[in-house]
C-alpha cells in the first residue's frame, strides 16, 4: 500500500491557523475525540492533531509517497498544540494513577489506551498516565464519581474529595 503526504489547515486551541503536511501513522481516540498521530514536515516532529480543528475542505492527498516512520506509543501524551510528551518523563505533563471499579471497565477501555491499563486481580483496573491536569481534565476524572480512586498526585485526589465535599455539602 503506498502512503501519501497529507495537507491541511489546522487551528490550534489559541486559535491560530497553520497549514500542516503530514505523514499519518495513527488515528486515536482520546478524551472523548478523535486524533491523527502524524510526522509533522513542518515541525519535524510527531504531532497530534484532533481532527475538530483540521479544516476538512482544505485537506489534500498530495502525489508524495513516504516510507511509514515507527511512530511513538500511543502512551505520549497529547498536548493542547498537537505536541506529544513522553509519558513518564515530561517535566510539563505529571504522572497521574488511578484505580477504577470494575464498573466503569467499559468506559475505561474507551478512553485510554490498552497499554496503559492494568487489570487487577479483583477487577478493578489500575491506570497510569502523563497528562495536563487542567481544569477540563479535572471535571472529566471528576465525572467517574465513586468509580475512580485518584493514587497520585496528592493534590488531584484531595481536589476531588473537596469537590465530593462541597456537593454533599450544598445538597443539605
Amino acid at each position: 500500500m503506498r502512503r501519501r503526504v497529507l495537507r491541511f489547515s489546522y487551528r490550534d486551541n489559541a486559535d491560530r491557523v497553520t497549514v500542516r503536511e503530514v505523514e499519518p501513522a495513527k488515528l486515536l481516540f482520546k478524551e472523548r475525540s478523535w486524533y491523527v498521530q502524524a510526522w509533522c514536515r513542518m515541525r519535524n516532529n510527531w504531532r497530534t492533531f484532533k481532527l475538530l480543528r483540521m479544516d476538512w475542505e482544505s485537506i489534500e492527498l498530495l502525489p508524495i509517497a513516504f516510507e511509514l516512520r515507527e511512530a511513538p506509543p500511543v502512551t505520549r501524551f497529547i498536548g493542547p498544540d498537537g505536541a506529544a510528551a513522553q509519558s513518564g518523563s515530561s517535566g510539563d505533563a505529571p504522572r497521574l494513577s488511578m484505580l477504577f471499579a470494575p464498573e466503569s471497565a467499559g468506559r475505561v477501555r474507551e478512553e485510554f489506551a490498552p497499554d496503559v491499563i492494568d487489570v487487577m486481580s479483583d477487577g478493578r483496573l489500575s491506570v497510569t498516565v502523563c497528562c495536563q491536569l487542567n481544569e477540563r481534565m479535572l471535571h472529566h476524572l471528576f465525572s467517574y464519581g465513586v468509580y475512580l480512586e485518584v493514587l497520585e498526585p496528592a493534590w488531584v485526589r484531595n481536589w476531588m474529595n473537596d469537590q465530593a465535599r462541597a456537593m454533599l455539602e450544598r445538597g443539605r
